[in-house]
């Protein structure tokens, strides 16, 4: 699947963004599993069996998926680039939403964020940017017992399909609407470089 192409035609025929987003990361194959589908399946039971979450609600997303980074313009590489995985579902979107706003006490307490104080004040600006646009960013999460068991997972999960890519991180997104708004971004910065379309 020439995923360029896909974005291309897409943009020489006027078409919604949106509908780009949709096709590219809704309908199209991944590249990182392109003829291994078997393991793609095994990657993504994995997650749904951890989070017990249905297959629907797993997407790859990034360079991983289309083979090249839309924002930097640079290909995907197994040894320095990550699979970046988007999580689906409004359930676990609230579920987070609310530890992170039990855990600060409503966003007043920023010492929940890791670093200095001025790096802890960045972190939840960033936490709430993300959650704004209907994305949970739980790299960015106040530390709790439920963010330690996500960093151990996705980072053993890293280890095992560490032929296959550097590490392995997801988001949460609250709806289809949402993880596909986020991927207009990158859709735009790939059609604002000259080299492209």
């Amino acid at each position: 699947m020439n995923h360029k192409k896909l974005i291309d035609d897409g943009a020489r025929a006027h078409l919604p963004k949106r509908q780009i987003a949709r096709q590219l990361y809704f309908l199209s194959p991944s590249f990182a599993f392109a003829g291994n589908l078997t393991l793609q399946l095994g990657l993504y039971e994995k997650v749904c069996d951890f989070l017990k979450l249905p297959l629907s609600a797993i997407r790859l997303v990034g360079s991983g998926h289309t083979g090249f980074s839309l924002v930097k313009n640079t290909p995907f590489d197994k040894e320095t680039s990550d699979l970046d995985i988007a999580i689906v579902d409004q359930g676990l979107y609230l579920d987070f939403f609310e530890l992170a706003f039990d855990t600060t006490d409503g966003w007043q307490d920023v010492s929940k964020f890791s670093g200095t104080p001025q790096k802890q004040r960045q972190m939840k600006d960033d936490f709430l940017r993300y959650l704004r646009k209907g994305v949970i960013r739980p790299d960015l999460m106040p530390s709790s017992p439920r963010k330690a068991e996500w960093e151990n997972f996705f980072g053993r999960l890293g280890d095992e399909y560490s032929d296959f890519c550097h590490g392995i991180s997801a988001g949460v997104y609250a709806r289809e609407l949402f993880m596909a708004a986020k991927q207009e971004s990158a859709i735009d910065a790939y059609l604002a470089n000259p080299g492209n379309l």
